[in-house]
């Protein structure tokens, strides 16, 4: 132990004169004893120096244990944050594999629903050739019990479709038995030519005409081939025929216009349930947006958390696993949605087709059909110059997915609607100025939610009117894609950097993964359909 030190006492003594008292002041180095001329004595402790601190080897162990415990601790919070990273990993791969099996499954599931439809359609169509042959032998051989009987076949099957006794049901049971009254072969001998041979006088008491010529210009009494035939054609009545041709006529109009109050009401039935099943895509929709930013919170919150030490990340990394499980949750409830909606649009052009006596087939939508390996010469290269003559931006409508993938690869700037980062305004800001600084397709990828709205509104906070401006191109006119520059972006996107020849070749491209986009939208593009052969 050190010896202590010794302090020496100075005495000092002080003499102050306040209003004719007296005060004496005594410092004895730890103390000060203070002395009134009222007798009072006040004595107060001095404040000793501290002491140096000297550094033992005690303080060198303790550095060296703190140190050696701080990398200890380091190391196990290295190796928890590398074992939750493996299992988050872990877990992801577990779901991309479910979700790739499910995938496979369900268009496994879809592939053989469509063969069983396909099948049962190949079915139905082979028992109507075999009616129709049953009904023109029939015909040919005057059995009208055999004909009457296919007919109630015909019917007991509308029963067992459920097809109603109302005005649609009625239209439908009708059709169907025409369809049969009408049939022909292959040699186009319909049930009536073949009744015709045996029993001339009841077709022309129900208006048929014997004035009519065939194919070759021959009238039906020059190649009739019994005397008898021809004597009754001679003088048969032909004031007759005109009076029945009025009243077939009259009943044929009668029938048309029943017709087209069973199509009005039907395309009004089925404009219903594509109301409805917009109604409820659109709800499925925002749901499908609302999970999508809420599992990027999550995540952000996660990435925070971790980055600013927080120990219990279990906690966050389990809020994003139920934020991507809600997620999927919605993406089926979107996908059957969506499904429905393009089944009731189809079922309506449909019959929009049939009410307007167009023949086309429920994939005929609007926009030109291209392949996968077609958009480098469609879309990139504008062989034929479509895009350029229709002068709108191409929207890519691609269910596949393939062309949003094709685009990213390529010398675009891209932007995805759905990530918060992508389109923030000073970011969005560049990514427009560079398409235009180096003439290139600015990208933005709406995946299966219609963004073009939110888009827009992103754009107008840049600048009042900015999208407008691309999609009516007069952005590239009069520079005035110059008013978007800063002072902070840079001699890169200085003014003399931007020349003319490589701005002209700026071009916007929108890619949807929603079959059916806007109307509105739809009339402001170009639309290109991408398919993929099967």
């Amino acid at each position: 132990m050190p010896p202590k030190k010794t302090f020496q006492t100075k005495a000092a003594t002080t003499k102050t004169a306040n209003k004719g008292n007296t005060t004496k002041k005594v410092s004895t180095g730890k103390k000060t004893v203070t002395s009134t001329g009222k007798g009072k004595t006040e004595v107060k402790a001095e404040q000793a120096k501290p002491k140096k601190k000297i550094w033992t080897k005690d303080d060198a162990a303790a550095r060296t244990i703190q140190t050696s415990y701080r990398r200890f601790q380091a190391k196990i919070f290295l190796e928890r944050k590398k074992k939750e990273k493996q299992e988050y990993d872990e877990l992801m791969n577990k779901l991309e594999k479910e979700a790739f099996v499910k995938l496979v499954k369900m268009k496994q599931e879809e592939a053989e629903r469509e063969r069983q439809i396909e099948e049962e359609e190949r079915k139905k169509k082979a028992e109507q050739r075999k009616r129709i042959k049953r009904v023109l032998e029939a015909a040919f051989d005057g059995d009208n019990d055999e004909l009457l009987a296919i007919f109630r076949e015909v019917s007991e099957l509308d029963d067992k479709a459920d097809v109603g006794h109302d005005v649609i049901g009625l239209a439908i049971r009708n059709k169907h038995l025409l369809a049969l009254v009408e049939c022909a072969d292959a040699n186009d001998n319909s049930a009536l030519s073949e009744a015709a041979r045996n029993f001339l006088q009841v077709l022309m008491q129900h208006g048929a005409d014997p004035r009519i010529y065939a194919a070759d210009g021959q009238t039906p009494e020059q190649v009739a081939s019994v005397d008898a035939v021809c004597q009754f054609l001679a003088a048969w009545d032909i004031c007759q025929t005109e009076v029945l041709l009025q009243k077939l006529e009259a009943d044929k109009e009668q029938r048309l216009e029943e017709e087209r109050r069973v199509q009005e009401t039907v395309q009004n039935k089925l404009e219903d349930q594509v109301r409805i099943a917009q109604k409820e895509y659109v709800s499925k929709q925002n749901q499908l947006n609302r999970a999508y930013c809420e599992l990027e919170k999550r995540i952000t919150e996660h990435d925070t958390a971790a980055a600013s030490g927080f120990e219990r990340t279990d906690i966050t990394l389990n809020t994003v696993h139920d934020a991507e499980l809600e997620l999927e949750v919605i993406k089926i409830e979107f996908d059957k949605a969506q499904d429905k909606l393009a089944f009731t649009k189809m079922k309506l052009r449909e019959q929009q087709m049939t009410q307007t006596g167009v023949n086309g087939g429920p994939g005929d939508l609007p926009g030109l059909k291209v392949m996968v390996r077609e958009l480098n010469e469609v879309l990139l290269r504008d062989v034929g110059n479509k895009i350029k003559e229709s002068g709108k931006w191409p929207l890519i409508i691609d269910t596949s997915g393939q062309a949003a993938i094709f685009l990213r690869y390529r010398d675009t700037n891209y932007v995805n609607a759905l990530r918060p980062a992508d389109v923030e305004p000073d970011r969005l800001r560049i990514a427009l100025l560079g398409a235009v600084r180096f003439g290139k397709p600015l990208v933005l990828d709406m995946m299966e939610i219609d963004m073009f709205e939110t888009f827009s509104d992103r754009m107008d906070i840049i600048q009042e009117g900015l999208m407008a401006s691309v999609i009516d191109k007069t952005i590239l006119q009069n520079h005035r894609y110059l008013s978007l520059l800063k002072d902070s972006d840079g001699e890169e996107y200085s003014k003399t950097r931007f020349n003319d020849l490589r701005t002209q070749n700026f071009r916007f491209f929108i890619v949807t993964k929603n079959p059916f986009p806007p109307e509105d939208l739809m009339e402001l593009t170009f639309p290109i359909r991408v398919f993929v052969p099967t």
